[in-house]
């Protein structure tokens, strides 16, 4: 068995919002504040197998919520007829695939006894206890608030008090503030059974359907049940590991610490260790005899004195060794140095304490301790749940590029060691990460990708992708998934962590960038850009992705303009093909894929020239793409001035910093031209600078590292790419104004 999907509404950033979930592991993945952590906070929240979870809050109900809750408040206090069933409630839906060998398992959630198929459903809502007894409770104790009230603060009579006008309202003043101190009591987790037959692909139930109760519907059968059929277990991403010893309620701990806690759960469920028993006894022994030779002599001497009485038994001091204990405080963790003092096993040789080895290792080890001691606990149980469900957030802390893959890598196998033949049992994972390493590892298939959308006036709110409809499978996947594919593992592409994504030409804009976004669009700083150096002729393969994702994206390419030119080959024969040209030769087109297949979809050169920023964005519901690429701009050259166009990044600049760039202190740039002949007219020093940029001696690179070495505030950024850049900044700032979280109804209580 396996949990297949979840689906959440109304929770935090999370308003409807469904989960596919791999069968082995699942990567969650998103942009700071899309919703990753809250979808594996609520399982949490709903499952985690302890009792000491943490509750739920007014705060974990989508913002818009809080103003529901005051017009039904409100509503009850004027009287008015209250529609109880529109209570806001959180909801989460948890759908499993069942082998048929497992279905006397689950017989508590089939739907009917005409129950087909392998998928069940369950539906866990936090809803109110009693709705009607709730609103009544929150009408008395605002009434009796009210009576509270001076009568000098109020305008009128205390009858029609307005409270925006008081300066002081004794508690509640309104519905959110009742429930902000009342809603663990007010509301509980409610189980019904779910039908997959009224349910449609999307996972939406049919208009009326109204799930079956789950037994009584709340309380400790319930959850038994629940309990009996998936165990959930959560790694903080918080772990507190120390290299010093620290007090008994400090956090942190050192590993020598954790490794006792694992004994100590393992020993609980070994009590007939008749060989540790022995060996303990055996020490017991050795140090009750140890310490009768150094005590006997002082106790005899006290029993002499007539201490502690004459008819009291003998004093005697024995010696209790506690497993756990000694691990604890009388047992270190070591790292035996292969080779020095002893043999490669470290045997005899030289050992060090766990806190002389770095802390991304003591991290590995850590976690792969906590993992086990989950692994153990769950396999130890006398009817262990068919599924256990491990919840790991951000698991690259502390861990470096290296050991975050060995980590993704091998945990899936960790955690099917000691399965019992036959299938009965299963575990499976969520991650939660920002590592693109861990991508790496595990491909597009089981990554689910949390969106945010524009929220409008409903709050901010989230969608999430599966990564596997988008790539299929490796064998019917087409030319440029494969292509994204491989990109993505070679290059550790951060572009699903990203507010905004920058596709740049090569090295030249890459290099540059940071310096451009400071001179033209600095506002860009705050932001988590994801800078992918893709060409001009391998952008366009980004475009189904982009789209998929939603992702505010900005090109930066360059015209690369060309125009078909006739030479002989090397026997003679005149071969006609394309060759670069300037970017103002009649009847020149560009070479550049992403500019004829994408943004803005055209060929020729003066078409290119002509479009308006109409025709370089591309406008979707989701998100927009800008297309950058040179534009004609005024150049001044002594007594000379007329628009110029440049077909690179490099030529571009020249033009538009001419002067800067002719200065002889710029010669590292290797932009400078010399010749009397053709600095003579700007027609002339175009084409000697479009020769100097495509002649094989021309290093771009070279020219980007002097650019970044020189006076950063002699020169300006490119028209189009200050151009671009700022409208990602327009962008990315109306987002974030749309995305802000609303405000609390009412001050949060000191």
């Amino acid at each position: 068995m396996h949990l297949k999907s979840i689906h959440i509404q109304n929770y935090r950033r999370l308003k409807n919002v469904h989960i596919d979930l791999d069968e082995d592991a699942s990567i969650f993945v998103g942009a700071n504040n899309s919703g990753k952590t809250s979808a594996a906070h609520l399982m949490v929240q709903f499952l985690e197998y302890s009792s000491n979870r943490e509750p739920f809050t007014l705060y974990d109900f989508h913002a818009p919520s809080w103003d529901e809750f005051n017009k039904i408040g409100q509503q009850k206090l004027t009287g008015q007829q209250v529609d109880l069933s529109v209570l806001p409630c959180i909801t989460m839906d948890l759908w499993f695939s069942v082998e048929e060998a497992q279905i006397h398992r689950v017989i508590d959630l089939l739907p009917s006894l005409e129950w087909e198929g392998s998928v069940i459903g369950v539906r866990l809502q936090l809803e109110p206890r009693d709705s009607e007894d709730l609103l009544n409770r929150f009408a008395e104790a605002h009434n009796a608030a009210k009576s509270q009230i001076p009568q000098k603060q109020a305008d009128q009579g205390s009858d029609s008090i307005d409270p925006s006008k008081l300066s002081f309202h004794p508690w509640p003043k309104d519905f959110c503030e009742y429930l902000r101190r009342k809603l663990p009591e007010s509301y509980a987790i409610h189980y019904y059974v779910l039908d997959r037959s009224r349910f449609d692909s999307d996972w939406q139930p049919e208009a009326g359907y109204s799930p079956e109760v789950l037994g009584e519907g709340i309380g400790k059968k319930c959850r038994d049940i629940i309990n009996g059929l998936i165990r959930v277990d959560a790694m903080s991403a918080q772990r507190h590991l120390t290299d010093r010893d620290s007090s008994p309620s400090s956090r942190s701990e050192s590993l020598s610490k954790r490794f006792s806690r694992f004994y100590q759960s393992r020993s609980q469920k070994h009590e007939n260790d008749y060989q540790t028993m022995q060996a303990l006894n055996d020490s017991e022994q050795r140090m009750n005899d140890l310490f009768g030779e150094v005590f006997n002599p002082t106790l005899n001497a006290l029993q002499q004195m007539g201490y502690p009485g004459f008819t009291n038994p003998h004093l005697q001091i024995r010696s209790s060794i506690k497993p756990e204990q000694l691990l604890r405080e009388n047992a270190d963790v070591h790292y035996a140095l292969n080779g020095i003092g002893g043999d490669l096993a470290g045997t005899d040789g030289v050992t060090l304490p766990d806190r002389y080895n770095g802390l991304g290792f003591k991290n590995l080890i850590y976690m792969i301790v906590e993992l086990m001691d989950y692994h153990e606990q769950w396999l130890s149980d006398e009817a262990p749940p068919l599924l256990h469900l491990i919840i790991i957030e951000e698991p690259e802390a502390h861990l470096h590029v290296q050991l975050q893959q060995v980590f993704i890598r091998q945990v899936s196998d960790l955690l099917q060691k000691g399965l019992p033949d036959g299938g009965d049992l299963a575990s499976q994972l969520i991650v939660t990460t920002h590592s693109p390493h861990v991508i790496y590892e595990k491909g597009f298939s089981p990554i689910r990708y949390f969106r945010r959308e524009e929220s409008g006036s409903g709050g901010p709110v989230t969608s999430v992708l599966n990564l596997s409809h988008f790539s299929g499978t490796e064998a019917e996947e087409s030319e440029d998934n494969r292509f994204l594919r491989r990109y993505m593992r070679l290059t550790h592409c951060d572009l699903f962590f990203a507010d905004a994504a920058i596709l740049v030409e090569g090295n030249v804009e890459r290099l540059l960038l940071p310096l451009m976004i400071e001179k033209a669009a600095p506002g860009l700083r705050t932001n988590y850009l994801s800078v992918m150096e893709v060409g001009g002729a391998f952008a366009y393969r980004f475009r189904d992705l982009i789209n998929f994702l939603g992702i505010t994206t900005l090109i930066i390419t360059d015209l690369d303009s060309v125009c078909s030119k006739t030479k002989p080959d090397k026997n003679g024969v005149q071969r006609t093909s394309k060759a670069a040209c300037l970017a103002t030769e009649p009847g020149a087109t560009t070479s550049n894929q992403t500019l004829k297949e994408w943004l803005p979809a055209k060929e020729s050169i003066s078409d290119l020239l002509s479009a308006n920023d109409d025709e370089k964005t591309q406008k979707t519901s989701q998100a927009d793409v800008r297309v950058a690429y040179q534009i004609k701009r005024p150049v001044a050259w002594n007594q000379d001035n007329c628009e110029l166009v440049g077909r690179t990044l490099e030529e571009m600049f020249a033009l538009e910093n001419l002067i800067w760039c002719q200065d002889e202190s710029r010669e590292d740039l290797k932009l400078r031209i010399t010749d009397e002949d053709a600095q003579s007219t700007l027609e002339n020093i175009a084409t000697a600078l479009f020769e100097r940029v495509n002649s094989d001696s021309f290093k771009k690179t070279e020219f980007a590292l002097g650019l970044i070495m020189g006076d950063e505030n002699g020169w300006g950024v490119p028209c189009y790419i200050a151009e671009g850049l700022q409208w990602l900044e327009g962008q990315l700032g109306a987002q974030e104004i749309e995305g802000m979280v609303a405000e609390s109804p009412s001050e949060i209580e000191p």
